[in-house]
Formats: structure tokens, C-alpha cells, sequence
């Protein structure tokens, strides 16, 4: 991954690069209306890969930079081609208090909605067993499925409670 130090995962580099990699690959021609279809390989697998990987990098350093520019990160030279960022351990005023307060209320939420985590656990093999007889080829190469109540209330309790 480059001279980036391996202190985020793939995954939030994936996080970092999807928007950037959707602006530069993303223009007007993608509003048309039936948009063309072709076959995944794994050639362009592993290019649409490297290139989150890629966006990824470059949109964690500009939110780095974007936290030196606020003041919450110091950005250290180590070397010619090193640095080093650490945060800044001032606490800044009415920000700290907030802070604290949202991560007292992101715990109280996390309590409150367990119960309903749990119960949704309980159902998350039955709903899968329902979708996989709903899943299906489509021209060959594509996926379709259908859904029904239950599964789009399922899925639709669970992105809720992933909020």
C-alpha cells in the first residue's frame, strides 16, 4: 500500500477512496438512462480494487491535512520521505465536553438498542435462507433476485439500528 504506514485498515481505505474514486470515474454520461452492462473479470476486480486502494490513501491524507489545518493533529517531518501525525493532546474547549457527551450517548443508545440487535440476530439466518431461494442468474452474468415484506422489514430494521 505504499509508503502509507499500515495504521488503517482495508477497509477504511475502501471508506476514504469510494467517494473519490466515484468522482473521477463518475460524469454526466452516468445520469443516461440504461446504463451499459459488462462482465467483471478478475483483471478488472483487481484494478477497481487497487484504485479504492489508491483514493483511499490519498483521501486519508487530505483528511489528515485537513485535521493539521484545524488543529486537533500535529504532522511531523522524520525524514525526507517520513512523517509522523499525532493528535494534538489540547483539549479545546466546549468541543472536549461535546465529545464526552457523545460518547456517554452513543453508549446509552448501544445499551438501549441490544435487546434489538439481539433479536434480530435470531432471524438473520432465516432471512438469509429466504434470499438465497429468491436469488437468481440474469442474462448469464448478472444477479437478480425478488424480496418480500418481511426481508425488506428486516433489512430495513437492521440499517436503522446500524445507524
Amino acid at each position: 500500500m505504499g509508503k502509507i504506514r499500515r495504521i488503517t485498515t482495508y477497509a477504511h481505505l475502501l471508506a476514504y477512496g469510494l467517494h473519490k474514486a466515484l468522482n473521477l470515474s463518475l460524469d454526466e454520461s452516468s445520469r443516461n438512462p440504461g446504463a451499459p452492462l459488462f462482465c467483471s473479470t478478475p483483471e478488472l476486480q483487481k484494478w477497481a480494487n487497487s484504485i479504492l486502494v489508491f483514493c483511499g490513501q490519498l483521501g486519508y491524507c487530505e483528511h489528515l491535512l485537513e485535521l493539521h489545518r484545524v488543529g486537533l493533529l500535529e504532522i511531523v517531518r522524520i525524514n525526507s520521505d517520513k512523517y509522523h501525525a499525532r493528535p494534538v493532546t489540547t483539549p479545546f474547549g466546549i468541543e472536549s465536553y461535546e465529545r464526552e457527551n457523545f460518547a456517554w450517548t452513543r453508549n446509552i443508545i448501544t445499551t438501549m438498542d441490544q435487546e434489538q440487535a439481539n433479536s434480530l440476530s435470531v432471524h438473520t439466518e432465516a432471512i438469509k435462507e429466504m434470499m438465497f431461494a429468491r436469488v437468481d442468474t440474469w442474462m448469464t452474468h448478472y444477479i437478480q433476485y425478488t424480496t418480500n415484506f418481511e426481508i425488506d422489514a428486516f433489512y430495513q430494521r437492521l440499517g436503522l439500528l446500524e445507524a
